[in-house]
């Protein structure tokens, strides 16, 4: 069996479609490698210490060399300079082509090649600790279960004794909305389709269809006892 070379990038899986021809910005480029971060199972103890990466912190893609490998990568922590990191000091990135999911790496400053690619903008401030989002969650439940009619139309495309119980946050730029999913498209296999049109229960009790698809960050705050970054 023949060995590729220890400098050759192996592309990740998520990450084949970067090469479709309709992404065309580097920014489109970066959001796939996202996509790729967030399905890594280390994403959150490795991105734990940096608090507001993706928030007050906008993401950052650098173009490295490292033993005669060239990629780029998103930079995960490291010394920042300003609103910059500071590229005089070691950083950690993630390269979503190399490996089967993608790999962290620790640039050396006075070692590897660094710059600067692509920056997009944060998602504006942080999400509250999550006993706040369990009463948003509980406060959007609540609004659900006194309302006759919020329970007749989901009986309607349910079944009878369930209730909603997937809770998201969107974000549309610094635009953050929370709430608790009671209609809108599915997946063939009964999941909510996330790339579709949902309507969503804020805690207020004001009920919203949303063009999910449009947004630029989606992630289930509570779905049962799960959690996950969809985008």
């Amino acid at each position: 069996m023949t060995q590729k070379p220890a400098n050759v990038l192996q592309k990740c899986r998520r990450a084949e479609f970067d090469e479709d021809p309709l992404l065309s910005s580097a920014g489109e480029a970066m959001r796939n490698d996202l996509t790729v971060l967030f399905e890594h199972p280390e994403v959150f103890s490795r991105t734990l210490l940096t608090e507001g990466l993706g928030y007050e912190i906008p993401w950052t893609s650098v173009r490295y060399k490292q033993d005669g490998r060239t990629g780029t990568g998103l930079v995960i922590s490291g010394a920042r300079r300003g609103d910059n990191w500071d590229l005089s000091q070691d950083i950690v990135v993630f390269d979503s082509w190399l490996g089967e999911i993608g790999t962290f790496i620790t640039l050396k400053a006075d070692k590897d090649m660094v710059e600067f690619s692509v920056t997009l903008p944060g998602f504006g401030p942080r999400q509250p600790k999550k006993p706040v989002l369990l009463r948003e969650y509980a406060q959007a439940l609540e609004a659900w279960m006194t309302s006759p009619r919020f329970q007749d139309e989901w009986l309607e495309h349910n079944d009878k004794g369930t209730m909603p119980q997937t809770f998201i946050e969107l974000c549309f730029g610094t635009d953050r909305r929370r709430g608790l999913v009671i209609a809108g498209d599915r997946l063939p296999s009964g999941e909510w389709n996330f790339d579709g049109d949902l309507v969503l229960l804020y805690p207020s009790g004001f009920e919203q269809p949303q063009n999910v698809w449009n947004a630029s960050k989606v992630e289930v705050l509570f779905d049962g006892d799960q959690s996950r970054v969809i985008r």
